[in-house]
């Protein structure tokens, strides 16, 4: 992907890893079942609504510090990025009042 980016042309490619796509694309067509879901810059099609959407999972997306370049973590269904504590909103939009009680071996 590196030799593409810097042959400085447009090139049109499948690429099923959201990660990699951040890093490389300008553009994005996000498809599901054969139907254009989205279309336009990297920074507006990668959301966490987008992925739960077309790939069913839930994801945070960030910015790494390194490459400033968007980057998606996946989460098990009750992660929080909001912080742990009773009264937290979770991504999904689940609300509600529950402990959390963290193990380590």
């Amino acid at each position: 992907m590196d030799l593409v980016k810097s042959l400085n042309i447009t090139t049109l490619s499948a690429i099923h890893d959201m990660n990699i796509a951040s890093m490389y694309c300008d553009y994005l067509i996000v498809m599901k079942k054969g139907e254009i879901i989205d279309f336009g810059k990297v920074e507006e099609v990668i959301t966490s609504a987008m992925l739960k959407d077309v790939f069913g999972v839930n994801a945070y997306i960030g910015v790494n510090p390194i490459n400033k370049k968007l980057q998606v973590s996946f989460m098990h269904t009750h992660e929080h990025i909001n912080g742990i504590g009773e009264d937290h909103v979770h991504e999904d939009g689940f609300t509600g009042f529950h402990s959390h009680q963290h193990i380590c071996l």
